[in-house]
């Protein structure tokens, strides 16, 4: 731990400013980061309940006009002029017949007003040998056989929606069992459904998506995104025979999509509603877009506010450090400006006043040792006068000439010992064993000089 502390110590000031700023930081773009995910995830969740909440509400107003198509159709059986065209047409008068037809074409014609899925209707009558429309009665000869294959296609394409020759009918035989009895039914009544009204139908769903409505014999689609709608069938097959609705995501090559399944269980016909999932999500990806924007305009906001402070706090350290070499050169005549009214000129002053105490304790202490030395200089000069001198060499060159050798070498070694003496450093301590023996050493030399006269 010390040696990573250490490492850090070696980082330069920016460095350390710009990371000391992005770990504070972090936390707080990471917070940002998980909320925004969460509240993606929680729209994501609501747009996806709503729009599976109006696929569900359009379906079933779609399954609810055909279920009361359906039973006004039925209704029919019991149409009192439509079994009289059925059972007594040879016994009518030709008024009663042109009523009776007129009657039906308006019930007819009202049952197709009251819906806009309904395109046509047409009751093929066995007596009448004819059909009646709302459009007009035609005796054709296919009219017949047009009736049959519709009457055939329902036992096989469907019930209650039989298609044929990709028309889609709702049919309606009387008697029902005519099949069974291999009678002719009395007759047979065919209302044709709107494709147009039915993708009209699937394009006022409020979401932006491609919708089809299929059974397992024919499919009508409101024509959005249709290359995908193969292979979303395709993908969630296995789920819509084990589930009547459910919500699922599908990935088709690079994009993924959301799938609204619903199946109708009385119509025997099925609505998938899909679209990419971006559309849900793509307000919430620009969010998520400037999110990143935010977090990059940060990082380059704390690293010029870093740098900001590192200009701050490294110039008038620059400044001081300059100062401090100046300094240590020797230099203590150079002034640290000092305008600055902040912490920096604070330090600044108390350096220059540092240093000119300093300038001034090193001045007093030079002029004190040049006076000491001076002192000792005089010291000196007082003890090594010259007629002390002169006097010691004038004996010592008589008791030479007068070969007094042992004398002249007391002589000597004294002088010697004396100036030795008194030519150490003043400052310097001695025992006192040495000054008595330089005061022996004198007095040794005042004796040979004043012979015995010094007692």
């Amino acid at each position: 731990m010390p040696e990573f502390l250490r490492k850090i110590d070696n980082i330069p000031i920016f460095p350390k400013l710009v990371i000391t700023f992005l770990v504070i930081t972090l936390p707080l773009f990471t917070l940002s980061l998980v909320l925004n995910e969460l509240g993606k995830q929680e729209v994501k969740k609501q747009i996806s309940g709503s729009i599976t909440m109006n696929i569900h509400y359009y379906f079933s107003l779609l399954e609810k006009e055909l279920d009361r198509i359906i039973r006004t159709q039925q209704e029919f059986v019991n149409d009192e002029d439509l079994l009289q065209l059925s059972n007594s047409f040879s016994i009518l008068s030709d008024y009663q017949r042109t009523k009776a037809i007129n009657d039906v074409k308006l019930r007819l014609t009202t049952l197709k007003d009251s819906s806009t899925y309904i395109k046509d209707i047409r009751v093929y009558v066995n007596s009448l040998n004819g059909t009646i429309s709302t459009s007009n009665v035609e005796a054709a000869p296919d009219a017949r056989e047009e009736a049959r294959e519709i009457f055939e296609a329902t036992y096989t394409s469907g019930i209650p929606i039989t298609i044929w020759k990709d028309r889609l009918f709702l049919n309606l035989t009387y008697p029902s069992n005519s099949r069974q009895t291999k009678k002719d039914p009395q007759f047979i009544q065919n209302i044709e459904l709107s494709r147009e009204a039915l993708i009209n139908a699937l394009n006022s769903f409020p979401q932006e998506g491609g919708a089809v409505l299929f059974s397992e014999s024919w499919t009508i689609g409101n024509g959005k995104y249709t290359e995908p709608a193969d292979a979303i069938r395709n993908k969630l097959a296995e789920p819509m025979r084990q589930s009547a609705a459910f919500t699922k995501q599908v990935k088709v090559g690079n994009e993924t999509y959301m799938a609204v399944y619903e199946k109708s269980v009385f119509l025997d016909v099925s609505l998938l509603f899909y679209f990419p999932e971006n559309v849900i999500v793509g307000q919430l990806q620009t969010y998520g877009l400037w999110f990143w924007m935010l977090v990059a305009s940060s990082v380059v906001i704390v690293v010029l506010f870093s740098y900001s402070i590192y200009l701050l706090i490294h110039r008038p350290l620059q400044s001081l450090i300059r100062r401090f070499r100046s300094v240590e050169a020797g230099n203590f005549n150079a002034v640290l400006p000092s305008s600055r009214q902040d912490e920096f000129g604070y330090i600044f002053n108390r350096f220059e006043r540092t240093v000119q105490n300093l300038k001034t304790l090193i001045d007093e202490l030079y002029v004190q040792k040049i006076s000491l030395q001076r002192s000792e200089l005089k010291q000196l000069q007082m003890q090594i006068t010259p007629h002390f001198l002169y006097n010691s060499f004038y004996i010592l060159h008589r008791l030479i000439k007068r070969e007094e050798n042992e004398t002249a070498e007391l002589v000597s070694k004294n002088l010697g010992d004396y100036f030795h003496y008194i030519t150490r450093n003043g400052l310097e301590e001695v025992p006192a064993e040495h000054e008595v023996n330089h005061v022996r050493s004198y007095v040794e030399i005042q004796n040979v000089r004043f012979s015995n006269r010094i007692v």
